[in-house]
Order: structure tokens, then sequence, then C-alpha cells
């Protein structure tokens, strides 16, 4: 009887401490209050069957809490053991959610699958739209082969079908935050062209984040989007610091990333999977420099920029290719406030006076500054923005520079320059490639979207459909193509907005060149792209050296480099000698060596290269007019004969009667050395001048002393 008690008496504590109430743990699992219910089920027994419900109650419970394993084992326990149809799909329904957490995500693909058929609505619904989740963002190829081999359902056979060939795409755009209108207007295009130009060969999936105009959560979200999806391009952001961050990411996790409006340079460096639309403003600066060069034949330059990114930006690129080119950059000076400039230009024009050897005390005061062009520079670089052109230019053009003006962007406006007029003509600038508003492509767009959106497109809802549309229209054009090595391979394509010319670093290098006249105002200039390596670029560039050289008044380092540039020149060219006249870079040269051999009184060699440069153009008065000073000490004679021929030219005549003189000089005929130096005095050469008044010096000298003596 004693044994009956105590027996009775386990079994009730037993009952007591294991049981569960099962309407407390739905009240707690429906607060919400999910540890609370994993402690309160802790002791619960292992028999599922008493209590399938309660049991699953726990094992959803585990899941909510991060422990996956363990509600995964108590999931499949539920699932095996129930014959309830409902509590069944919702084991599995939880079981395959614990898979995906855990990135078993073939089993969980397989078991959702199911459930789309499942007889509980809410179930059914989630797993569509979970499968297609799956097989559009999460599964890669292989997973994808593997999973068709599984599946016989024909519409979940056609999704996998359609991710094969699908364009998923991710947007990292500013939606809230300083950056908010950009970043719609960017999406209102992109979506605007998935909607028009969608395709039944090529389905496109957009998915969107909003990074707030802040690169913490930018990165953030997109870590956790990128966890649980796969991509094949990301497209953002705007700005040039966070689009850098972005390029970071997208290329640890080997997704191509489109840019379409950052503009600093050295972010499609970052790897050959980010490519950016936006001409930079690097880009813009190297593109100035290399036309003012090339074509304007400028080598010697000055810059004037604003201390911002663009400025810096402009500038690097700018100075990057005058150096490669070999020529010089004399002076380049920053300001904050365009208001007040007068100290930074009044050491451009004091260090250009004291290379052309002028007194910058005397031509630094008002009367000298207005009659006296600071020389020596030829092109003067103004990378400024629209709102400080028209009090720049009114200060360049005050301290009166001989050079020709070149810009970016921010000249782009035919009203401020008319109305700078005299100050801005001749003005050189390069602005990215914009729409063409004859395109018939852009006038279809704004057409439509007019229609649909009862207004025209603003810029960056332009720049967010030509940048989708360009994504589209090569995706069709090369099917079974990775849009990376489409991106890679391509060299010019029109786009809606304008052209993308991407460069080996995926770089858009395409720019337009405008020139500003007061006759004819703003016209487009011709600039050719380089396609292909110029052979004499480094004889180009030891010619241009040389021509700095010279301007900087070096004429022993010109010689120098003049020669070595002709070294290239011939033997890149192979000409024979007879021939060497009918090139014209090789005939400049030798113009070139006879001034500076010329300039340095070596006259034996600057006569050999004169003589040589009147074999090619016998009319070239000034070679001819060098040759007979250089002469002048071989063979006088002939010497005085051709300085007798410049007598009467208005631009030698000065300096032939001053050699003239120094000729009689020479042979001791004192009385006509003085007649030739006194008519070159009385033309304005200075030099004969001091000659006569130390000729008149010395006889007065003479005369005393004969006086004397006598």
């Amino acid at each position: 009887m004693k044994f009956l008690i105590i027996t009775f008496i386990l079994i009730s504590a037993n009952c007591f401490f294991g049981y569960v109430h099962p309407d407390k743990a739905k009240n707690l699992f429906d607060s919400g209050l999910y540890h609370e219910l994993v402690e309160y089920t802790a002791e619960m027994p292992n028999d599922i069957k008493t209590d399938p419900g309660t049991f699953l109650f726990r094992a959803i419970a585990l899941y909510r809490t991060g422990r996956y394993r363990e509600s995964r084992r108590l999931l499949e326990r539920i699932a095996e053991i129930t014959n309830d149809p409902p509590l069944k799909d919702r084991a599995l329904y939880f079981l395959a959610l614990n898979d995906i957490k855990t990135e078993n995500l073939i089993s969980a693909s397989l078991i959702i699958s199911r459930l789309t058929n499942s007889s509980i609505p809410e179930i059914s619904e989630n797993s569509d739209t979970i499968i297609k989740s799956l097989i559009h963002y999460r599964l890669n190829e292989s997973e994808l082969d593997e999973l068709a081999g599984y599946i016989k359902d024909t519409e979940i056979l056609s999704y996998i079908e359609q991710s094969r060939n699908a364009l998923k795409i991710l947007a990292v755009l500013p939606l809230t935050g300083v950056d908010s209108r950009s970043g719609r207007d960017i999406l209102t295009g992109i979506e605007f062209a998935i909607r028009h130009l969608r395709r039944d060969d090529l389905n496109i999936v957009l998915d969107v984040v909003n990074s707030e105009s802040r690169i913490p959560a930018m990165i953030k979200k997109v870590l956790e989007r990128t966890n649980y999806s796969t991509y094949n391009l990301t497209v953002g952001e705007l700005r040039s610091d966070p689009t850098a961050s972005l390029a970071g990411l997208t290329t640890m996790l080997n997704i191509p990333l489109i840019s379409p409006t950052a503009a600093a340079s050295g972010i499609s460096k970052i790897s050959n999977s980010v490519f950016q639309l936006n001409t930079s403003s690097y880009t813009l600066g190297r593109t100035a420099a290399e036309f003012a060069i090339d074509s304007l034949k400028y080598r010697t330059f000055a810059i004037l920029a604003p201390m911002t990114d663009d400025g810096n930006e402009s500038v690097a690129g700018f100075t990057d290719k005058v150096i490669e080119r070999g020529c010089a950059v004399i002076s380049t000076e920053w300001y904050f406030d365009h208001f007040n400039l007068s100290r930074q230009l009044q050491r451009i024009r004091e260090r250009a006076l004291t290379i052309d050897s002028l007194d910058t005390e005397e031509y630094m005061i008002l009367d000298s500054i207005k009659a006296v062009p600071a020389g020596v520079i030829e092109g003067f670089f103004l990378p400024v923005p629209n709102s400080d052109a028209e009090s720049v230019l009114s200060q360049v053009a005050y301290h009166n520079f001989s050079a020709g003006l070149l810009g970016t962007y921010g000249w782009d406006d035919t009203a401020l320059l008319n109305k700078l007029s005299s100050n801005a003509d001749g003005l050189v600038f390069v602005r990215e490639k914009k729409y063409d508003t004859a395109n018939a492509r852009y006038n279809d767009f704004v057409y439509r979207f007019n229609r649909e959106m009862n207004r025209n497109p603003r810029i960056l809802e332009i720049n967010g459909f030509s940048m989708m549309e360009m994504i589209i229209t090569l995706m069709n054009q090369y099917p079974g193509k990775t849009l990376n090595s489409i991106l890679e391979s391509i060299d010019t394509y029109e786009s809606v907005a304008g052209t993308v010319r991407f460069d080996s670093s995926g770089s858009n290098q395409a720019s337009e060149l405008f020139k500003y006249t007061t006759r004819r105002g703003i016209t487009q200039m011709e600039l050719w792209p380089k396609t292909l390596p110029d052979t004499l670029a480094l004889a180009k560039k030891y010619y241009n050296t040389g021509h700095v050289h010279t301007v900087m008044r070096n004429d022993s380092s010109a010689v120098e480099y003049y020669l070595r540039s002709m070294e290239e020149f011939r033997s890149v060219l192979a000409v024979p000698d007879s021939l060497e006249h009918l090139d014209k870079n090789i005939a400049s040269l030798k113009r070139r060596l006879g001034n500076s051999y010329f300039n340095l009184r070596d006259y034996e060699n600057s006569a050999q290269f004169f003589r040589e440069v009147l074999k090619a153009d016998p009319r070239d008065r000034e070679s001819s007019f060098k040759l007979a000073v250089s002469i002048s000490e071989e063979d006088p004679d002939m010497a005085l004969i051709m300085l007798q021929e410049f007598t009467n030219d208005a631009k030698f005549s000065a300096d032939a009667f001053y050699h003239i003189g120094l000729i009689y000089l020479d042979d001791g005929e004192m009385q006509l050395a003085e007649d030739n130096f006194a008519v070159s005095a009385e033309l304005g050469n200075s030099k004969a001048g001091r000659i006569l008044d130390e000729l008149t010096k010395e006889e007065e000298e003479e005369q005393q002393e004969i006086e004397f003596e006598w």
C-alpha cells in the first residue's frame, strides 16, 4: 500500500512539472514572446503526438529566436509524425524558411515548390512568392540546373528558364535625404525604360535599395540584400564618394556596376566590372589640353581654378596631359573667392613677365598692364563653374594676357558669353557629350514620357532611361554574353543621352568641343578620338619640350630636345636625306634649331640649319636674314649683300642696318659703321643707339687727349 502511494505521488509530480498548457503557449506565441515561449516549453515531453500544435509553436519560436538547427529538427519530426495536412504544411513551410536561413537553398526550393499547391491560401501565395524570389535572386546557374532536375511542375520550370535569361538589377539610389530628388528622377527613368522596352526574350527584374543619401546606410542595406539575393548588375550611386564605396562592395561580390552620374576619376579603375557613364572632370581636362596642344599648337600654359573637387579633377587631367606631351604649365593658381583674384592673377602675370625678361615692377602698374600683354603663356585654362565665369573672365581680361582661353562645361552658356562678348572671343571649352534633340529615339522617348506623365522629362530622368535603354539594347544584341563582357568590348554606343565611349578602365571618354566667337557665337568643333597609337608621340614630345625651353629662354636645353626630336622623327619616318625638306616636321625642327643656335651665337651651326631651311623654302625671309647675320664673320662681303636686301623691309630694316654697322665696325670703316648705327637707332634699335653713344664718347675722349698733348 505504501509503495502504491509513493508511486502515485511521483506520477502526479511528473505530470505537474512536465505539463504545458496549450492555451498559454498559444498566447505567448500570439504575443510574439518567443523567448518566453521557448523557456516555457523547454520541459515538454518528447512525444510529439500528445500535442503537435504546441510543439509547432515551440519550433516556430525557435526559428524566430535564431535557433535554426533546433527548430529544423523539431519541424522535421512534426512533419513526419502528424497526419493533419494543414499542420504538416505549416511545419514544412517553416522547415523551408529554416533551410533558407542556413543556406540549404535547394532543399528549401524543393519544399516551397510543393507548398505552392497547399490548401492553405496564405501558405500557397507566400510559397509562390518565395520560390520566384529564390529562383530569380538566390540560386546560381548550377543550383538552377540541379533544381530543374527534381522539379516536374511546368510553371516552376518556366520560372527557372526565365531566371536563366533574366537581367537581375539592384538599383542603389538615394530616395530620401539630400539627394532624394535626383535619386527618384534616375529611378523614374529606369522604371519607364523597363516598362516600355521590356521584351519577351529578356526578363528584367528590378530590386531597389534606398541609400538614404548616407554611405553607412547604403553599405548596410546592400550587404543585407546581397546576402539573400544574387544580381547580374548594380546601378548607382549618384555622388562620387558613395559610388566609390558601392564599387568596392560590388567588386567583392563580383557584380558589375554602372554609375550614371559619378564624375570623379578613378572609380572605374577599382575593377574591370565598374563603368562610369558620366565623363569625368579629369577626362574633360585631358581633352582640353590635348586639343590645345595638337590643334591649337599651344605648349605653355597657365591655370586658374577653384579649390573644389571638380576644379582639382580638371586641373589634374589637364596637367597630366600637358606633361605627357612634353609641354609645360608655367603657373597654377587656386581660389576660394571668385570675386577677388588679383593676387593670383598678379602672380601669374609676374611669372610670365619674368620669363620674358621684362621689368615686373614697371609692367605691373595700371598703365603698363593695359598697354603690354603678358606673353610667354600660350593657353590659359579656366575650369570654372558657370556661377564664377563672369567674375573670373573680367579679372583675367583686366590683367591682359595674350593667351588663348580654354575651359570646361562651366562656359556652356550662350547668354553669358554674349554678355562677356569681346573678353570671351576665341574661348574654347569642352563638355560631356549630351543628348541630341534631333535624335529620333530621344524624341520618341520624350513623346511617350510626356503622354504618360503629362510633363517633359527632367535631365536625370533622361539619364536613367538612357542607361537602361543601352543595357536592354546591348543584352538583346549580344544574347548569351554577360553584360560585363559586352561593356568591356564595345567601342562606342550612341545612347539617348549622348555618346558612350569607354576607355580600357571603363570610364566614358566621350566629350564635345566648342568655340565661342563674337561673330558666330558658340559653334561645335571636330574632336577626333585617338584610336591608334601615335608612332611619332615621342618625337612630338621632345619637340614640345624644346619649344617650352625656347619660350623659357633656355636655348641650350632647347637645342638638346630639338636634336632628340629630329633623331626620333628620322628613325620612325625613315625619310631619305634628299627628301627631308618635304617633311614639315623635320623642316620645322631645322628652323627651330637654327633659331636656337642663333640665340646662343653659335653662328656656325645656325648657318648650317638656315641653309637647309632655305633649300626647302627659299622665300623664308626670317631664315634668310638670320643666315646673313650668321655668316657675317665667315663671309662679310656676302653678308653685306644679303643684308642690303632687308634695309627696306619694315620688319627687318632696323636690325639689318645694325648688323651692317657691325660688319663695317669690324673692318675699321668707322664712318660707315656710325652711319648705319645711326639709321638703325632712328628706326628703334636700342643696341645700335648704345654702340653709337659709345663710339661718340670714344671720339670725344680721343679728341680731348689730342688737345691735351698739344
